[in-house]
This record gives structure tokens, C-alpha cells and sequence, in this order.
């Protein structure tokens, strides 16, 4: 009974053992309805975005950008949908001016409610252009954000601008969706821990069970 029961807690070990990154290049984004791409790294969950930052430089400061719903649209958009954004870059200075932020960013991806608009193995598209300014918080008051389509959405323009009174969010291959008044705000967000940390967790703890159990029956087993 013992050797069955150390067997099966060594099976549990090998199967958290395994299944971590199995759990972490199959359930890693959920870009709306998109096939999350294969890769793992520091998770940053903002609205329907669960962005996983895979650059070399993995820097661990997010930045999401909840968005108004729309005010006028095109189907498939409709006025309940919205932009949502999230960027990994450096830490913001407080009472930042509105400053060029392209290339100390790490990685971005923004969902519009129908495309998902993201580099790499998405859509290859490009953030031509990411301007920030913060106020004394270091939270983000202004921005500048364009973003050019590529593969799937090639000739989609995607920009999102707020110079501290107006500003407008826009979605387009001529007109897509738009909000003129209200764009939206940002917030920081932290990263979290890969999704596999708590199965691996509890497939460890099952097998030290299994194990502690077994060796329990043999201390107990009368001698002959």
C-alpha cells in the first residue's frame, strides 16, 4: 500500500512539474475572443486585456487605459464597446509633460471590442507613436496614442488623444467608431502571477499528501 501511495504522489509532482508550462503557453491571454498567443512572462490584467510582457527587458510597470464606450459606430462596433489598452513601460515621473514614450515601452496591446490590436503573433500591428504626460501623482493625464493595422488590419488606424481639457478616442479604415468627448482614463496596475502558480501549487501539495500518507501506514503497519 505504501509503494502505491508513494507512487501516486510521485505522479503528482511529475504532472505540476509538467503541467506549469502547459498552463502557462496554452491559458495565458484572453484577448477577447482571440487565440492567445504562446509565450509567457509578467501578467498585467486591465478590463478585458490580460497582457503578458515578453520583452527581453521585462519591466514590471503597467499602465491601462479604460476607455469610454463609443459614441457613434459602424457595425460590428456598437455604442456598449470601448477601448482598452495596456502598456508596460518605465515608472512615470510625476508632473511629467507630455513626452515620447515609444521605445521605453516594453510591449502594448489595446482592444477595441472587435480587433485585437497587438504585435508579434496577433496582428503585427505598430504603436507608431505613444505620448504621455502625468500629473502630480505620476498618473496619467494626457496621452497621444496612435497606432498603425497590419496583417488582418492593414489600412485600420486606431488613435486615442487628451490634452488635459479634449480629446477624442477613434477607431477607422474611413470611420469605424469614434468618442469625441470623453475618451477614457488610465490606472496603474501591478503585475500578477502567471495563471499555472496555483495549480502548481496545488498539485505539490497533493503529492506531499499522498506521500506523508503513506509513510504514516508504514509507521503504523504492525511488525512481524
Amino acid at each position: 500500500m505504501y509503494l502505491k501511495s508513494r507512487l501516486f504522489g510521485l505522479f503528482l509532482l511529475v504532472l505540476a512539474v509538467a503541467q506549469g508550462p502547459f498552463l502557462r503557453a496554452n491559458t495565458i491571454v484572453n484577448y477577447g475572443t482571440e487565440t492567445p498567443p504562446q509565450f509567457s512572462g509578467p501578467t498585467f490584467v486591465c478590463d478585458g486585456i490580460t497582457l503578458i510582457n515578453t520583452d527581453y527587458n521585462d519591466r514590471d510597470t503597467g499602465y491601462c487605459f479604460t476607455g469610454s464606450p463609443y459614441t457613434d459606430v459602424v457595425s460590428p462596433y456598437t455604442t456598449a464597446m470601448s477601448l482598452d489598452i495596456v502598456l508596460v513601460t518605465d515608472v512615470l515621473a510625476p508632473n511629467l509633460s507630455l513626452t515620447d514614450i515609444t521605445y521605453p515601452t516594453d510591449d502594448a496591446v489595446a482592444f477595441d471590442g472587435v480587433n485585437v490590436w497587438a504585435g508579434g503573433n496577433i496582428n503585427d500591428v505598430s504603436f507608431d507613436l505613444i505620448k504621455v504626460g502625468t500629473n502630480e501623482l505620476g498618473q496619467i493625464d494626457q496621452w497621444y496614442i496612435v497606432v498603425d493595422g497590419a496583417g488582418p488590419l492593414a489600412g485600420y488606424t486606431l488613435t486615442t488623444i487628451w490634452d488635459g481639457t479634449t480629446g477624442s478616442t477613434v477607431i477607422s479604415d474611413g470611420f469605424l467608431a469614434e468618442n469625441l468627448n470623453d475618451p477614457g482614463s488610465w490606472s496603474e496596475v501591478s503585475p500578477t502571477p502567471e495563471p499555472a502558480t496555483g495549480v502548481d501549487l496545488a498539485l505539490g501539495l497533493l503529492a506531499l499528501g499522498a506521500l506523508l500518507i503513506g509513510k504514516r501506514r508504514v509507521a503504523q503497519a504492525p511488525r512481524k
